[in-house]
């Protein structure tokens, strides 16, 4: 059971504009909010009422409302017990008696608007069940002899819920692929497991996003390539600050007590790197052991490019990416 969720800086910047409202305007726009997750369709009217008791315009009040629904939403998909939940609005610096009018709301409401977030419509899509495939290979026809043409049946089976109370439908269908679609379809296949493991996915602990970055860093890579550059031993030097400039450019904040550890870990990357550059101009590694400065690196020791990267990944225990803004 979480005991804490993330929220979005408007849903923040919303309800610190409520933190001004009486305590009885706060209580109408969350019992607006609680209406959201009822069968009745939201009015116009009440909102423009709302808006005029508090003397607000209507979009404001329309945002404080969606604002407040997504954090009673948050709550009851974490499963939130209100005692836990309290400590979340404290934590948005709500006032005491905000606090107390939708905690109290929140308790009494929370099961209705867990069922509601959690419910599957019938026109919600199938989900996935299983799926087999069997090979139908046709040796040889009157036309085309000693020409096996293989062909896959697939049987996909997928369950539609429409509603809580019933079964879900079983549904199956079947297709047939040949060769070229199977790689098409296990292409994309990779596509998708890729997307799943890019930045889209929960971020290592240590570390938040963040949503406001600058556009380019204030220092340049691509300077330390240019000939006849003229640069200040500092300037090739990779530092904390420069480490931190790198890491918001990838939506990422790094905790300053991590920063040493990380720092340490982008050089061994850096150090594996020049070392499988130069291996791919010398085919005998002891030969760039011996004539370059990579003879006390305990980083990329190997007699190999897969010991190399082995060692690099074990010893560090990241995996990194090239931020889009650094590839040129």
């Amino acid at each position: 059971m979480s005991r804490s969720f993330a929220a979005d800086e408007r849903v923040l910047e919303a309800v610190a504009q409520a933190s001004d409202l009486s305590s009885e305007n706060f209580g109408a726009v969350c019992k607006l909010a609680v209406r959201l997750f009822g069968s009745e369709k939201q009015s116009k009217r009440r909102l423009t009422r709302a808006a005029s008791v508090s003397g607000w315009e209507t979009e404001q009040v329309e945002q404080a409302v969606l604002a407040i629904a997504k954090i009673l939403m948050d709550g009851a998909k974490a499963e939130m017990s209100e005692h836990a939940f309290r400590l979340v609005l404290k934590g948005m610096a709500l006032p005491e008696h905000h606090v107390d009018v939708l905690a109290q709301l929140y308790e009494a409401h929370v099961k209705d608007i867990r069922e509601c977030v959690s419910r599957e419509t019938g026109t919600s899509v199938p989900h996935y069940r299983n799926l087999e495939w069997r090979i139908d290979l046709e040796l040889g026809t009157r036309f085309h002899r000693n020409k096996p043409k293989p062909i896959v049946t697939l049987r996909l089976d997928t369950a539609t819920q429409t509603s809580t109370s019933t079964v879900p439908l079983l549904h199956s269908t079947c297709l047939r692929v040949d060769y070229d679609g199977l790689k098409m379809m296990q292409r994309q296949l990779e596509t998708a497991l890729k997307e799943v493991d890019s930045v889209h996915s929960s971020l290592p602990e240590g570390l938040r996003e963040i949503s406001s970055v600058p556009r380019t860093p204030s220092w340049s890579l691509k300077e330390l390539h240019q000939d006849g550059a003229q640069l200040d031993a500092a300037a090739t030097v990779l530092t904390e600050e420069k480490l931190r400039e790198l890491a918001e450019l990838c939506h990422l904040h790094v905790e300053n007590e991590k920063l040493p550890g990380l720092l340490k870990d982008v050089e061994s990357i850096i150090q594996c790197t020049k070392t499988i550059q130069a291996m791919t101009l010398n085919e005998n590694i002891d030969d760039v052991y011996a004539k370059s400065d990579f003879d006390a690196d305990v980083v990329t020791e190997g007699d190999c490019a897969e010991k190399v990267l082995a060692n690099a990944a074990e010893k560090s225990g990241y995996y990194f990416k090239v931020p889009k803004v650094l590839q040129d």
